[in-house]
């Protein structure tokens, strides 16, 4: 049973007992800072490793850790964004490592350039070239995350927001999953811990650390956030690619990736976990121009009352010149002539802020004050208040998908938690 299917019977009055599931699958689907590969590539003629200066991997700087007697090397791709300098025709501006290595998924030849003491080697290899490849990550797949307001009398920029977060506690921008997050429906970590076999991007891995201490906390605006995270590795064969990818923001260019753990329903310790629904779940809600938590909210608004994704209208485009929405749109999705690239769409909304033609449209939820938080209520917030989601940084659609992936799997025999 996947997480959502169980919520959903929940709130029919009708919550699974034992008989009716043994695994509940749960996911999320987020932008991370950081993550980082090590893969063995082949040889190219002209090039020796061993003596190298520089190395990349379509403009990504990479570095030698081993080289192989048959010339083949290891090599670490750090989480990293090539300068606008480096970009070929190619190689877009503000490419990144989570782009490299969708590419890499996508089967797209990769460029690589090999600097030596004779000069800079440049060839192409391709995919099935590479001889192996393995992803790390740390992803806040827990306590969710926060809701980010603007008090201030003037629209806000920040590193981490696509646009200008509105003034007077008008727009929210909005991290986290809600219900179906590994950590909500494991919250004692009884299932999940080093070794344990989760899905990454759509094949299997390993959780390879529970990072469970105060230092693991997020930090936004100086105030803490988040909780528990997982660090995972997964083998790059057969990753599929529409869990992958960079994504921009104010501050670079960042990493989308999906996780997905099978919860056991042990006992009714574990039913009740798993019982847990959006509207029970707390948001905190960050001032940014304050720097300071101002109440909490729920995940009810946010992913109950709102749409998984975004619905398309081409009858309604300008054809504007650039395309403010494509230009725009930090995931490149945005097609000329008002079209979506699926595979690529995390429904993040921010075309929606920046179409003229209104080709895009979503509801994207809204997040409400709760009613009895007095800690941090300041000037402008009330009790009760609800305020419209702008922008969000998780992606439901995404995480319901490989929560079904990962069921259908165990159905199938390709996915238990103990080794055939």
């Amino acid at each position: 049973m996947t997480a959502a299917e169980f919520k959903n019977a929940v709130r029919e009055g009708k919550p699974p007992a034992f008989k009716d599931a043994d695994l509940v699958t749960c996911a999320t689907c987020a932008v991370i800072s950081g993550i980082s590969a090590v893969m063995t590539i082949p040889a190219v003629a002209g090039a020796d490793y061993r003596d190298c200066t520089s190395l990349s991997l379509n403009g990504i700087e990479c570095s030698p850790v081993k080289v192989n007697d048959d010339g083949s090397a290891e090599v670490t791709v750090e989480a990293a964004a090539v300068s606008p300098d480096r970009t070929s025709e190619t190689i877009p501006k503000n490419y990144c490592t989570g782009d490299l290595l969708r590419d890499i998924a996508e089967g797209k030849e990769i460029e690589i350039s090999v600097g030596g003491k004779d000069g800079v080697v440049e060839d192409i290899i391709f995919p099935e070239d590479i001889i192996s490849a393995r992803i790390s990550a740390c992803i806040g797949a827990g306590e969710n995350g926060c809701a980010l307001v603007n008090g201030g009398e003037n629209p806000l920029k920040n590193g981490h927001l696509f646009q200008p977060l509105g003034a007077d506690f008008s727009e929210a921008f909005v991290y986290g999953c809600g219900e179906i997050s590994p950590f909500v429906n494991d919250p004692d970590l009884r299932s999940m811990g080093a070794g344990t076999k989760i899905l990454v991007n759509g094949v299997i891995g390993t959780i390879t650390a529970i990072n469970n201490g105060v230092e693991s906390e997020g930090v936004f605006a100086g105030v803490k956030v988040g909780g528990p995270s997982l660090s995972v590795s997964a083998d790059m064969k057969d990753m599929m690619p529409e869990f992958m990818g960079g994504l921009t923001s104010k501050s670079g260019r960042e990493s989308v990736i999906a996780v997905a753990v099978a919860i056991p329903v042990l006992d009714s310790e574990s039913i009740k976990a798993l019982s847990v629904t959006d509207k029970e779940i707390p948001l905190p809600v960050i001032d940014l121009d304050k720097s300071v938590k101002v109440g909490d909210a729920d995940y009810g608004a946010v992913w109950q009352d709102a749409d998984r994704s975004i619905e398309v209208n081409p009858l309604n485009c300008l054809y504007c010149g650039g395309c403010p929405a494509g230009s725009l749109c930090p995931r490149k999705a945005v097609i000329l002539g008002g079209g979506v690239i699926q595979s690529r769409c995390i429904s993040c909304g921010r075309c929606l802020n920046t179409c003229p033609g209104e080709v895009y449209s979503m509801n994207t939820g809204s997040i409400t004050i709760k009613e009895g938080c007095k800690e941090g209520i300041t000037e402008g917030i009330t009790e009760g208040m609800s305020i419209p989601i702008k922008l969000r940084l998780s992606d439901r659609r995404r995480a319901e998908e490989i929560c079904e992936i990962m069921k259908e799997m165990i159905e199938d025999g390709e996915f238990s938690l103990t080794e055939n």
